[in-house]
């Protein structure tokens, strides 16, 4: 049976990163057996890809054979990759077990594969008939660090960690293409550069602060501006050169980094690795100018979308984190209380005008108020750390949470998540003030002047020193007077400034307020 793993070849691209390639199959049988593959469910499918890896593991082909057939089958899991991302939820952290462990299968896959292509370069460096094996051992290299972006990319889709063996094979392959002595072609170098380039930047990103929507916005722009860095040698750069904003010293252990900036100067002697994306962060300060002076989104590169504030503020904060990470204003606090939570603008007012509202939800109904054990707090916000499941959770959505044994709520924003297993997930909450109440207002721009708005009141916010509201973007404007009703008074106020928080919120300053 392990003939048929023979006549199996890669299918080579320009770039294997070019997402809209697909390749051409070798022969019939291996075109047969990618469309069985694409035609079959995904749990079906995986396993039919581990079966054929176990074959190809069990075959002990010769190295110039393996890598060809390795190929292939990474074809399919790529494949398998683009269906799988396509049917996960794009607007909210809604993850079923089934939908998780399919995604645990298809990351296995991928570092058994990126492992073997790893294992292959070593074994066919310095080997006779340098030509043939340099060009199966630099496709070895190539496909590695393919399988290893798509592990990233994939393990921050569910929002979970990255694998810290995943970047120390990364930064192997990267050592073995960049090193004058294993003579890797400058096309298979140029390849990794950008592959690796490419992982590294989504990671910096911190994309588990985005919810899918921008999750997307932020692979496409690596697609279509990701090759503006380069990974070089700490030595090459020149010493005044190492504090430049936008360069990150490859942790040769996983996948921390840090801007070379920060690097004791006794490692400036040693053999590291650095990222240098100034490039790059020069063209998004170049976009951001762009944008502001009204420049046509597609001459600067970008999608229509960046017109609307909040694509402005997600480019900003790529330029913040590939050009200098920033240190934590707010020392944390480490406990383990409990509090109730509420997701959601609506769950948020009932949780502030009725404590125990949690314990009113009706049995069986969509819950929107449960317990979360808060793992840190600063005065700029909350880590919480999940109880039990939870449905609905989304990046940029607000929320309130009530510690047990305190007498103030809190209402925030969430800024990020991690998924740490199905029933083991983390959020991270941006304080927008505490003793806030349930509110509307009457505004004078509906149709009939009585339309009521539903939203939250604070007294002070971490944006605004004096009265403030949160409501969903559009709802108020600059400079209009509304009348604000909280419980059974009603006073009105003139909206003197608007904040965006979140993705779809803003804080409105009032003027007087009492």
């Amino acid at each position: 049976m392990f003939h048929q793993l023979l006549p199996f070849r890669p299918r080579m691209h320009a770039s294997l990163i070019a997402d809209d390639a697909t390749g051409a199959a070798a022969d019939p049988e291996a075109d047969a057996w990618m469309s069985r593959i694409s035609a079959l469910p995904p749990e079906q499918a995986c396993r039919l890809i581990e079966e054929r890896l176990n074959m190809l593991e069990a075959a002990h082909l010769p190295v110039g054979q393996f890598v060809p057939a390795l190929g292939l089958i990474q074809d399919a899991i790529t494949t398998l990759h683009a269906r799988i991302d396509a049917a996960l939820p794009r607007t909210e952290m809604r993850f079923s077990a089934g939908e998780l462990e399919l995604v645990k299968s298809l990351l296995a896959l991928l570092k058994r594969t990126a492992s073997a292509f790893v294992d292959a370069a070593g074994l066919l460096d310095g080997k006779w008939f340098p030509g043939a094996s340099r060009r199966i051992r630099d496709d070895a290299l190539q496909q590695g660090a393919l399988a290893v972006l798509l592990r990233v990319e994939l393990a921050h889709r569910i929002y979970a960690r990255s694998s810290t063996s995943g970047w120390q094979q990364l930064l192997r392959i990267s050592t073995i293409a960049i090193s004058r002595k294993a003579r890797v072609a400058e096309a298979a170098r140029a390849e990794i550069a950008r592959l690796h380039t490419r992982a590294v930047l989504f990671e910096l990103a911190d994309p588990n602060r985005l919810d899918p929507i921008y999750f997307e916005h932020l692979r496409m722009y690596l697609r279509r501006h990701g090759g503006q860095t380069r990974i070089v040698r700490l030595q090459d750069l020149a010493p005044d050169k190492r504090r430049d904003p936008g360069l990150h010293l490859l942790d040769p252990a996983g996948r921390s980094s840090q801007p070379a900036s920060r690097v004791d100067a006794s490692r400036s002697d040693g053999d590291w690795l650095v990222l240098d994306a100034r490039p790059l962060v020069k063209r998004i300060e170049r976009q951001l100018t762009g944008l502001s002076a009204g420049v046509d989104t597609a001459r600067l590169g970008l999608p229509r979308d960046a017109r609307q504030a909040r694509y402005h503020e997600f480019l900003a904060g790529l330029g913040e984190r590939w050009g200098q990470r920033s240190t934590r204003r707010h020392t944390r606090s480490r406990f383990l209380p409990r509090t109730q939570l509420a997701i959601g603008l609506g769950a948020s007012r009932e949780l502030l005008a009725d404590p125990d509202a949690a314990a009113r939800q009706p049995a069986g109904g969509q819950v929107a108020i449960n317990p979360w054990s808060i793992v840190n707090e600063s005065p700029a916000g909350f880590a919480l750390a999940q109880i039990a499941p939870t449905g609905g959770v989304r990046i940029g959505e607000p929320c309130c949470l009530r510690p047990d044994g305190r007498p103030d709520a809190h209402v925030g924003i969430i800024r990020r998540a991690e998924q740490r297993g199905p029933r083991d997930l983390v959020i991270g909450i941006e304080l927008l003030g505490s003793g806030a109440r349930p509110a509307s207002v009457q505004s004078p721009s509906s149709e009939d002047g009585t339309e009521e708005t539903p939203l939250i009141h604070f007294a002070r916010s971490s944006r605004f020193s004096g009265p403030t509201l949160l409501c969903r973007a559009g709802r108020l404007r600059a400079g209009e007077t509304v009348v604000v009703r909280i419980g059974d008074h009603l006073e009105p106020c003139r909206v003197t400034e608007l904040a965006a928080v979140g993705g779809q919120f803003e804080l409105a300053s009032l003027a007087g307020s009492t």
